[in-house]
């Protein structure tokens, strides 16, 4: 039988699983295409250097970038630098806001959000925030999970994002110049972004006559949850540091080139460091735990 028929067979193979939900996916990953590899005529100890080689390739392009980039930005994410960033423009605007300004604020904290490049993180931070605000305007709750979409699909850029990593890996190239190939991209949403709030407001003008707050309820200032209550390693007074090691990160790959691993494990020993100098072996242990 051709590799080609094979492939199809196997990918095939995958989405049935997939969609049943019957078989632990880790199991199906690493069983389906172990057993086509041997189908194809491959031994044991071809299949095994195959995949070892494969693996090494991964780790070598991308893999150390993900490893610690993730560590980095969990500790980022505990110090509450991101929450505090969406706490400032919330304030700034609160008593602002009509239906298109709300959009536009669920655009911006999503891209904001989505600088952890973790899509969990990034639905915790806005859908906490911005959901209130639409219920207070009978803004349609789904708008907000397409325009969050929206967002974090412009900033596909990101070079510690797992899309872009694997595209990467998969392209047999480095995840900083696909990055950099990328931005045109990610601008090309900015459009697509201004169209959706331009429809979702026209729909939602068409049905309620208006774009500001519904007759009856009062225009108060909104301002965001505290969530730093719930973050027990959140380090307020350390954000203008935080802020700048973060910049620091971004020059550092973006102008200076250097190896993006060695500058998340630089930056994650800074932030645990100058966070929890006290206990920070114990604060690198827990964050880097996951991995």
């Amino acid at each position: 039988m051709s590799p080609a028929v094979l492939a199809l067979i196997m990918l095939a193979i995958v989405i049935v699983c997939i969609v049943s939900n019957k078989v632990p996916m880790n199991f199906v990953k690493f069983v389906v295409p172990v057993v086509f590899c041997l189908l194809m005529g491959y031994n044991i100890t071809e299949t095994s250097n195959i995949i070892l080689k494969q693996i090494s390739t991964v780790m070598s392009q991308t893999g150390y970038m993900l490893l610690f980039g993730l560590i980095y930005f969990v500790m980022l994410t505990e110090t509450g630098m991101f929450d505090i960033m969406v706490n400032a423009v919330i304030k700034r605007i609160g008593n602002k806001l009509n239906v298109v300004s709300v959009m536009a604020l669920t655009t911006v904290i999503g891209a904001i959000a989505y600088l952890t490049a973790n899509m969990s993180t990034t639905y915790l931070i806005t859908f906490p925030i911005v959901i209130p605000l639409f219920k207070k305007f009978k803004l349609n709750r789904d708008y907000a999970f397409i325009i969050c979409q929206m967002a974090v699909a412009a900033m596909c850029w990101l070079p510690w994002g797992i899309g872009l990593i694997m595209s990467a890996t998969m392209a047999g190239t480095n995840a900083e110049s696909l990055a950099a190939a990328s931005i045109p991209w990610g601008l090309c949403f900015i459009p697509a972004i201004v169209l959706h709030w331009v429809y979702f407001a026209y729909k939602h003008k068409k049905e309620h006559g208006t774009l500001g707050l519904p007759e009856g309820v009062e225009h108060d200032q909104e301002t965001a949850s505290d969530s730093l209550k719930d973050k027990p390693n959140a380090r307020p007074k350390m954000f203008l540091a935080n802020l700048i090691v973060f910049i620091g990160v971004i020059v550092a790959l973006a102008y200076f080139k250097i190896s993006s691993y060695l500058v998340f494990i630089a930056a994650s020993i800074i932030t645990s460091y100058c966070q929890w100098w006290l206990l920070w072996h114990r604060h690198w242990k827990e964050f880097s735990q996951p991995f």
